[in-house]
């Protein structure tokens, strides 16, 4: 068996399925390791975000979820389905990602609408990632997928670095410009 080139955690919420399969299959195909985690709660995103449920070393974590306004859209719980420690929320935003991320330099690219604005990607950076992905405003399905496979062929294959493989994703089409990269260099 060959040898795998990159560990991706794939963290999936609801209605996503459909992308997160086609993006699995992609990644494996290029001998990517994916390890995948269902986001049914917020005790589930914060277990994937703080470390505690993640298999670890990983390079990139993958956030397959829509968004809206700089927030994570969660599923909606009845009242008394949330624990006592968990915050009652289906818009998972900046404040939230202050409070539990701890990504220790970490790739973290978030593939739904609205996710790339300053206040999300400034949380993502502090919490010791070290590069945020995410689009800006509202994106098509099918252009986020066609991102994300040309930018982790030129990694792979073409063996180009996570910037210059972003700058060549970003330059496919007017679509892909909505995709902003934050680093902290």
């Amino acid at each position: 068996m060959t040898k795998k080139s990159l560990i991706v955690a794939l963290a999936i919420s609801e209605n996503c399925e459909r992308e997160a399969y086609a993006l699995r299959s992609f990644l494996e195909y290029l001998n990517i390791q994916v390890i995948t985690y269902w986001i049914a709660r917020p005790n589930d995103f914060i277990g994937v975000l703080s470390g505690t449920d993640l298999m670890s070393p990983i390079d990139y974590l993958i956030l397959c979820f829509h968004g809206d306004h700089d927030a994570f859209l969660l599923p909606k719980l009845a009242p008394e389905i949330y624990t006592n420690d968990e915050p009652p929320t289906h818009a998972f935003g900046a404040q939230y990602i202050e409070k539990y991320a701890k990504l220790n330099k970490v790739k973290v690219i978030a593939t739904g609408c609205a996710l790339g604005g300053d206040l999300l990607s400034q949380a993502f950076l502090n919490s010791g990632c070290s590069v945020y992905i995410a689009p800006k405003d509202y994106i098509l399905g099918s252009a986020v997928l066609i991102f994300m496979m040309r930018y982790f062929y030129e990694i792979l294959e073409q063996q180009r670095d996570e910037r210059e493989a972003f700058n060549i994703a970003l330059n496919l089409d007017h679509d892909m410009a909505i995709f902003q990269r934050y680093s902290k260099d």
